[in-house]
C-alpha cells in the first residue's frame, strides 16, 4: 500500500509540472462556465449517493469513483438528464475532496514505512510513469486526442486526480475515465493468475 501511495503521489507531483511545460491547458474551465440549472443538481442528488451504492453493490474497483460514472452514464439516458452538467460549485468541491483525500493518504506512519523502501520504490514508480508516458504518445495518435489526454488515459494510476485534471483542463473526460476504468478491470482480471504464478515459483514451494 505504501509504494502504491508513492507512485500516486509521483503522478500528482510530476503533474501540474507537465501541465504548464509539455501541454497547452489555456482552454481549461470553458466546460464549467454555464450556469447549472434545476435539472442538474437534481442530476448530481441522485448520481452522488446512487454511484456509491451502486459501487459497494456491484464490487466495483474505486466503487465511488466508478460507480458515480456508471450511475451518472445510465442516468444521462433519461431525457430530463439527457443535457445534464455537474455544476461549477459541486467541481470545485470535488477537486477540493480529492486533494485532501490523496494528501490525507500519508502521514507520520506512511512515510516511517517508506524509509526503507524509498529509493528503489521512487525510481520504480518514476520509471513506470515514464513508460506510461511513452505509451501516451502513440496512444494520442491513434485515438486522435490529444496529447494531454493521451497521458492522463495511460497514467498508472490516481483516477481521481487524473479526471479532475482532465476536467479543469477542458479535456475528454469521457476517454481518460474510460480508459482508466479498463486498466483497473485488466488489473483485476490478471492479478490472480499472477499471484497463481508467484505461488507455484515461490522457493520451498
Amino acid at each position: 500500500m505504501v509504494v502504491q501511495y508513492l507512485r500516486v503521489v509521483v503522478v500528482i507531483v510530476t503533474l501540474p509540472v507537465l501541465l504548464a511545460t509539455l501541454f497547452d491547458t489555456s482552454t481549461g474551465g470553458a466546460a464549467t462556465s454555464a450556469a447549472a440549472g434545476a435539472s442538474d443538481w437534481v442530476y448530481v442528488v441522485l448520481v452522488a449517493p446512487g454511484g456509491l451504492l451502486l459501487g459497494h453493490l456491484l464490487r466495483l474497483p474505486a466503487p465511488a469513483v466508478v460507480g458515480a460514472l456508471l450511475a451518472g452514464t445510465l442516468l444521462m439516458l433519461a431525457p430530463p438528464f439527457e443535457a445534464s452538467v455537474t455544476p461549477p460549485l459541486v467541481q470545485s468541491a470535488a477537486l477540493l475532496a480529492i486533494g485532501l483525500q490523496s494528501g490525507s493518504g500519508f502521514n507520520r506512519r506512511t512515510l516511517a514505512d517508506l524509509r526503507g523502501l524509498l529509493p528503489i520504490a521512487l525510481v520504480t514508480s518514476v520509471l513506470l510513469v515514464a513508460l506510461c508516458a511513452l505509451v501516451a504518445v502513440p496512444f494520442a495518435a491513434w485515438t486522435g486526442v490529444s496529447g494531454l489526454d493521451g497521458y492522463l488515459a495511460t497514467s498508472p494510476g490516481g483516477l481521481p486526480v487524473v479526471l479532475a485534471a482532465s476536467l479543469d483542463s477542458g479535456g475528454d473526460a469521457a476517454l481518460v475515465s474510460v480508459t482508466q476504468i479498463v486498466r483497473l478491470l485488466a488489473v483485476l482480471l490478471v492479478m490472480p493468475i499472477v499471484l497463481s504464478i508467484a505461488r507455484r515459483w515461490r522457493p520451498g514451494s
